[in-house]
């Protein structure tokens, strides 16, 4: 079994947050409240500013916890970075155009399509948000 777990990203602080955060029947986004008040319940308040990226499950080959939106290297496709998408029914690579229409997904020599084939040796590089040049880089 895989552990369930999120992180976020702050689009109005810009930072990674680890939580703790919670997502509420609604779908919406809450963490700690921002002004605290003397009850024993903990407090907590609607961000609409945080980002959910949810764990794969996977470490890389640093020991380095994998999840959505990271951005890796594979040594064994030819052009290496890649971001981590939850397509369908699991976490996979793939790349948004330069027109962000649609994805582009790692193919093989023979150009079949990878999808998340290639996890042995992957990287984590950075991520989308703290690190969106890197995905440039690898076009």
């Amino acid at each position: 079994m895989r552990e369930i777990k999120f992180r976020a990203w702050d689009k109005k602080n810009k930072f990674m947050d680890d939580g703790p955060f919670w997502v509420g029947e609604d779908g919406c986004v809450y963490d700690q409240a921002s002004i605290t008040y003397n009850t024993p319940n903990q407090e907590i308040e609607l961000n609409e500013h945080l980002v959910l990226m949810q764990f794969t499950g996977l470490k890389d080959k640093n020991d380095k916890e994998i999840y959505e939106g990271d951005i890796v290297r594979t040594p064994d496709i030819a052009d290496n970075l890649w971001e981590i998408y939850w397509h369908i029914n699991g976490f996979c690579l793939g790349r948004k155009r330069k027109d962000k229409s649609v994805l582009d997904w790692p193919t093989d020599e023979n150009g079949y399509v990878c999808y998340g084939r290639s996890w042995v040796d992957i990287e984590v590089l950075g991520n989308i948000y703290e690190n969106p040049e890197l995905l440039e880089e690898g076009k």
